[in-house]
């Protein structure tokens, strides 16, 4: 005698065959409630691919084309972030608008030596571009947040420590973008060849 196994199970081992609509697939036949701590971080992934999105729609829109193709690099990471968290690889140090995981948390840490501006106070008179990708930014920060909260275990040891320095890293990449528009390192218009991920000159450069 076959047994037909059930299309979805519980943490509790209660199966189902049709998915309840208060729950989820946290993996394979493995059903959550949407509330679970891994859900709703993937769900702020979600909302940060989209805030990504509108910022560069609106740094595009003020002629900064360079800034949105460095917000693809963000798009990209944030990507493959999820495909991570989903399938369990491992989330290995990939460069962020052209520097490395350390280069970004140097640049980030002393924007005056590489972006030619001091830490700021964000500011509506910044500009549009800027205050969009300063929302982005703190967008960013609430996303690693709650990372942490679905990847500490009971003990306190956090589980997915990849994950948590792979958005660490993305926020200073983020907050490199703002550095390099307050400074005026983004030049607009540019070509479509020269408007790449992680391009941008500095100032007075040809």
């Amino acid at each position: 005698m076959t047994t037909t196994e059930s299309r979805y199970v519980d943490g509790n081992g209660t199966s189902y065959e049709t998915k309840p609509e208060h729950m989820t697939q946290l993996f394979g036949r493995q059903l959550v409630p949407k509330t679970h701590p891994r859900i709703m971080f993937r769900g702020m992934l979600d909302s940060l691919a989209a805030k990504t999105m509108e910022s560069q729609c609106v740094v595009a829109e003020e002629q900064y084309a360079n800034a949105a193709a460095d917000l693809q690099d963000v798009m990209a990471a944030i990507s493959r972030i999820l495909m991570c968290e989903v399938s369990g690889m491992p989330c290995d140090d990939c460069k962020l608008l052209g520097l490395s995981h350390d280069e970004l948390r140097l640049y980030s840490h002393n924007p005056a030596k590489y972006c030619g501006v001091e830490h700021m106070v964000p500011h509506y008179k910044m500009g549009k571009a800027f205050v969009s990708v300063n929302a982005l930014r703190t967008a960013t920060r609430e996303t690693e947040i709650a990372a942490i909260r679905a990847f500490t275990d009971e003990a306190g040891e956090l589980t997915r420590s990849d994950i948590i320095r792979a958005l660490n890293r993305l926020s200073s990449a983020v907050y490199i973008i703002m550095c390099r528009l307050l400074a005026g390192k983004y030049d607009a218009p540019r070509s479509a060849e020269e408007g790449r991920p992680g391009f941008w000159r500095e100032k007075g450069t040809p």
